[in-house]
């Protein structure tokens, strides 16, 4: 039953056709997971990604894995408290963490999901339309990497136990914004600056 739950989460988190999920950030997440609760509840926080716009029914990954997860023998319930806003940036994120709301549904997670970044790359794109380089998308880098370290203590210091599960980012710009090349690079950077 344990393998199993495991198994369903994990396999959401890869399926996701427009993100890269870290798999050893999740698989250690879930490593020590000792048995299937009956009650499960997944707090999910960040951007359109967790929100779910573009799925067709309106759920998105984390409405898929409640529904995977709720099929799980043991499994009676999933609760799922989605408090992800399309268009975030990590300063939204951080705003929206020190809603009380969002506390309280952060603190009895089992789980918790969230994405985050990607319109942070889209806001240096929006900065620098006219003069496109990678200057900076290096040098908003080292404060992303910072507020992304908050969000991670916050989300810590609002729920000692829960699983925490950061889906990284994808390249919005691939076929977008094909004269920049080596935008994967940029990309790339970004998500292991978020991993470190």
């Amino acid at each position: 039953m344990k393998a199993r739950l495991i198994l369903i989460v994990m396999s959401l988190a890869f399926v996701l056709s427009a993100c890269s999920a870290q798999e050893a950030g999740i698989k250690d997440k879930l490593e020590d997971t000792q048995n299937v609760k009956e009650h499960i509840t997944i707090a999910a926080v960040g951007d359109s990604l967790t929100e779910g716009i573009g799925d067709q029914d309106k759920k998105g990954y984390a409405g898929m894995t409640r529904d995977k997860i709720e099929a799980v023998d043991g499994v009676q319930s999933v609760t799922l408290k989605n408090y992800a806003i399309k268009g975030s940036r990590t300063v939204d994120l951080l705003k929206r963490l020190k809603e009380k709301r969002v506390q309280d549904g952060l603190k009895d997670a089992d789980y918790i999901f969230f994405t985050i970044g990607g319109n942070d790359l889209m806001h240096v794109v929006r900065q620098n339309v006219l003069n496109l380089t990678f200057a900076p998308f290096q040098k908003e880098q080292g404060p992303f990497e910072e507020r992304f370290k908050t969000i991670l203590a916050q989300l810590r210091e609002q729920n000692d136990h829960a699983k925490i599960m950061y889906v990284s980012m994808y390249n919005p710009f691939k076929f977008s914004l094909s004269e920049l090349r080596d935008i994967d690079e940029v990309v790339k950077d970004w998500n292991d600056a978020a991993k470190k």
